[in-house]
């Protein structure tokens, strides 16, 4: 059973909190093309949908750093994330994606 997409603002702040946790400044990741504007929307929308959100405050509240619950939405997203801005600052390249490539493919 499905149920309504949460609030788009609610759900942008949940996810920078969720990134943040992952040590991902989702800005940032904009800015240095690992992200786009396009996957973002996208994760703002897996998290609107997203059964588990109604724990999701009380559990950032209390997680540790990089402990991402197994049940978020974007729990992968943001790991690669993390990868490409590491792959990033390690090897020197421009990082992110090419030719019109997305980052991630999503199955909503």
């Amino acid at each position: 059973m499905s149920h309504a997409l949460g609030n788009p603002v609610t759900h942008l702040w949940l996810l920078r909190r969720m990134a943040r946790l992952q040590g991902v400044d989702l800005t940032a990741a904009q800015a240095a093309g690992v992200l786009t504007q396009s996957d973002w929307a996208d994760m703002v929308t897996a998290c609107r949908a997203c059964a588990g959100t109604s724990d999701c405050t009380r559990q950032l509240d209390r997680s540790a750093a990089g402990d991402l619950p197994a049940w978020c939405a974007n729990k992968i997203a943001l790991l690669r994330i993390a990868e490409a801005i590491s792959d990033k600052s390690s090897d020197g390249t421009s990082g992110g994606t090419s030719d019109g490539e997305r980052l991630f493919s999503w199955a909503m």
